[in-house]
């Protein structure tokens, strides 16, 4: 079960679109800072499907709501919807289908 992180109220005025991830039923908040993930407890959102493989991602989410996911080790594929990327870091839009594994 992933960890849950507490929503998070911009400081500005102007409302951004609070971001977030939804694994399985479940949507998991995600406050401006980064973040990792992976199959180890200690990773801010553990994947149980990794198993207890070492970080396989961070994601980075900016002030004005822009997430940033980079790949964190060759040995885990990472897939965008569908796509498997690289190292380089990708700008994530709504919706956007993120996959770890074979």
């Amino acid at each position: 079960m992933p960890q849950l992180l507490a929503p998070v109220t911009p400081p500005s005025a102007t409302r951004v679109a609070q971001s977030s991830l939804r694994i399985g039923d479940e949507r998991c908040p995600l406050p401006p800072g980064t973040h990792a993930l992976g199959g180890r407890a200690a990773d801010a959102v553990p994947l149980a499907a990794l198993g207890n493989q070492p970080r396989a991602a961070i994601l980075t989410v900016s002030a004005n709501g822009v997430t940033v996911l980079q790949r964190t080790t060759a040995s885990i594929v990472v897939r965008i919807d569908g796509e498997t990327i690289g190292i380089a870091p990708i700008e994530l839009h709504h919706g956007a289908r993120i996959e770890f594994g074979d």
